[in-house]
């Protein structure tokens, strides 16, 4: 198993990157979770978790979410399915 450099820093965190670079990524990032189907499984698996449990409310906490679409799009589907979701994320 590789151990993880150290050294490595995440695009986003570059204390240079600039907004036209940063909006790039953000779009990738929504991008690659949309067609890899990231966002749609974990719609699925929240849905299925508050319905199992019979939620007729929940909160959602998504800490460095990046784009924020993943808590996006939950709330999108909260709203459609009639319940009141409350999400919270902290960019990174």
């Amino acid at each position: 198993m590789r151990t993880r450099d150290a050294e490595l820093r995440e695009l986003l965190d570059a204390q240079t990157l600039d907004d036209a670079a940063l909006r790039r990524n953000l779009r990738d990032i929504r991008l690659i979770n949309r067609l890899l189907g990231w966002t749609a499984f974990t719609v699925r698996e929240v849905a299925r978790h508050v319905r199992s449990r019979g939620m007729e409310r929940f909160s959602l906490l998504d800490v460095a979410s990046g784009s924020a679409d993943m808590p996006l799009a939950v709330a999108r589907w909260a709203v459609r399915a009639g319940g009141q979701g409350r999400e919270r994320f902290r960019p990174p």
